[in-house]
């Protein structure tokens, strides 16, 4: 099958000249059609990715195209997407984005706080398996030792305590992390039943509980588990 589509008003097959014709759709942001059903043009959004156009199917077309075309897809209770669309993944037909549903949840909020410590327990084991004298390596090495028995007897013993103060870093991090938590993981003060209900952290807790104005007290105690549990 010829894949043809139908760009800036004229029927064309991918060829030389077709980057360009979807360079200039692109600039005029024109919607490209796809004729892989006679009679029936379907429409395709136009992405730029690594300094070239691909067309992309819009969320929930795939299976009106034809079995041959390339942006065919099987319908949902044949792939077993429809278990999890509407509940789990949201489809934008009008900007063709495709997202998770997270919202103001626990699952949100954990997410969030290890993209936001990850550089952090990186960075810190980077250092210290650098640290690990060579001499240690090149011992093990004149001993007999592959690479992988050097590293799980010679350098990972001697890097730990400097790859866990990393960890620990990133979990005081945690604990103290208010901003991040407040738009992803929601200040709700319910007792939750999964990791997709919202939540509050002591943190946020503590934030919550000072802008009352009201709870004082009760406000210094969460900061003194706070302190604990950290320095603990």
């Amino acid at each position: 099958m010829i894949q043809r589509y139908r760009v800036l008003g004229r029927s064309v097959a991918e060829g030389d000249d077709f980057q360009q014709l979807l360079a200039k759709a692109y600039a005029q942001k024109a919607q490209v059609l796809c004729e892989c059903r006679k009679g029936t043009d379907l429409p395709l959004y136009i992405a730029h990715r690594n300094d070239r156009y691909v067309l992309a199917r819009w969320p929930g077309s795939g299976a009106r195209h034809a079995t041959a075309c390339d942006h065919y897809e099987a319908p949902d209770y044949l792939t077993g997407m429809g278990q999890v669309r509407g509940s789990a993944i949201l489809d934008d037909e009008t900007s063709g984005e495709t997202a998770l549903k997270l919202g103001f949840s626990m699952l949100s909020g954990a997410l969030t706080i290890s993209i936001m410590i990850l550089p952090v327990i990186l960075r810190t084991s980077e250092e210290a398996l650098m640290s690990v004298p060579d001499s240690f390596r090149e011992g093990s090495f004149g001993l007999g030792a592959g690479r992988l028995r050097t590293v799980f007897r010679v350098v990972l013993p001697d890097a730990i305590p400097g790859i866990l103060a990393g960890v620990i870093l990133g979990v005081g991090r945690t604990v103290g992390e208010t901003a991040a938590l407040l738009y992803t993981a929601g200040t709700s003060s319910d007792t939750v039943s999964g990791i997709m209900d919202s939540a509050r952290t002591l943190s946020v807790h503590m934030y919550a509980l000072s802008q009352e104005g009201l709870y004082i007290n009760q406000t210094y105690a969460t900061a003194v588990v706070l302190l604990v549990i950290v320095v603990g």
